[in-house]
């Protein structure tokens, strides 16, 4: 079932459609990074939107790979802990 079609615009300034997909999260890790002043540092990016980019025509459009022309929208939470 196709998701909603919608028009966004390009870091090149070029407007293109979309198609906005449906998606469930299966699993979401923390990344943890040690400082050298011995802070830790965990970060995750969370998705929050998914696109499809579409053609001219509205078909689906694929890297020259062979692989889904997709992007995303997501954020960045990070969590800073001194070492105590």
């Amino acid at each position: 079932m196709p998701g909603k079609i919608k028009e966004i615009t390009f870091p090149d300034g070029e407007t293109r459609k979309v198609e906005e997909m449906d998606f469930k999260i299966v699993k979401e890790d923390w990344n943890e990074y040690q400082l050298v002043d011995g802070t830790t540092l965990k970060t995750k990016s969370i998705l929050m939107k998914v696109y499809w980019v579409l053609d001219p025509s509205g078909k689906r459009m694929y890297t020259p790979a062979g692989d889904p022309s997709i992007i995303i929208n997501s954020v960045n939470q990070v969590v800073a802990s001194e070492r105590g």
